[in-house]
């Protein structure tokens, strides 16, 4: 029983990846000392025909230590499917590279940097360009919103980190609860909580009510600073939800969530 359970096993994880899509180009937007670096770019039909689209830039989760692209290959998918041009980047993570979180950083304001500097190439608005990732990616997503350190010098620095907006999935948003005794000061400095400002991308969070890895709390905490500022953001509870849950059994939920917070930007019809 136990030999038909693996093999079951196996052939469903066989099968997922033969369904899971595909990116259109792998384009290197950074070479560091321990790796090259490429965003994963889902192309919507005819890129270069009509107006300047939006674009949507995804880091991966994984608590700065391991994880892929691959995580959000699907809601890249289904947004390039919508018209927009959709990536996911690669970024050092400690587990690979032995780097620490304000590398991470590093690199997605380099991601960011890089797709503003290409726009053309994919006839991309670079004034409607959003930040997505989940748990440490999200973090990261909002990093390049609120962390006006940690660039990389080789980056050209009058080109704009901030995106246009934010969609987060079960993100660390309170860098000091969630790695506080790991970081120390560091994790002071990383914070999106403690860097909240005026005039912030408008923002789509969503969250389960049962994540043991960063509590909801760090969400309801993270919208209620947003609106003193006066910053739109939109928090979606998901009654007993665990982390990574937007993967799992609320995939269609939360990307349907995603569609009509990019509809009402009047990013996609």
């Amino acid at each position: 029983m136990k030999y038909i359970i693996l093999v079951l096993l196996f052939i469903q994880s066989l099968s997922g990846a033969q369904n899971r899509p595909e990116p259109d180009q792998l384009v290197l937007y950074k070479t560091t000392e321990q790796t090259p670096l490429k965003l994963h770019v889902f192309l919507p039909d005819s890129v270069q025909s009509g107006d300047p689209r939006p674009a949507i830039l995804f880091f991966f989760g994984g608590g700065w230590n391991n994880g892929s692209p691959t995580q959000f290959y699907r809601q890249a998918q289904h947004i390039a499917d919508r018209g927009m041009i959709a990536c996911a980047a690669e970024y050092r993570v400690k587990n690979r590279d032995d780097v620490q979180p304000d590398s991470c950083v590093m690199d997605a304001k380099s991601a960011m940097r890089y797709l503003r500097e290409h726009a053309s190439d994919w006839n991309i608005d670079p004034n409607r360009i959003a930040a997505s990732g989940g748990s440490a990616g999200g973090h990261l997503a909002l990093a390049t919103a609120t962390l006006t350190e940690m660039n990389d010098p080789q980056d050209d620095l009058s080109l704009s980190t901030i995106p246009n907006a934010l969609i987060l999935f079960n993100p660390v948003l309170d860098t000091w609860l969630y790695a506080g005794s790991r970081l120390g000061d560091l994790a002071n400095r990383l914070s999106p909580l403690q860097h909240i400002q005026p005039d912030m991308p408008p923002s789509l969070i969503m969250h389960g009510t049962s994540d043991a890895t960063v509590p909801h709390t760090q969400a309801v905490d993270f919208q209620k600073a947003m609106k003193e500022q006066e910053n739109r953001c939109e928090l979606k509870l998901y009654e007993g939800m665990p982390h990574g849950f937007f993967n799992q059994t609320k995939y269609d939920e939360t990307i349907e969530e995603a569609t009509l917070f990019l509809r009402s930007l009047n990013w996609i019809e």
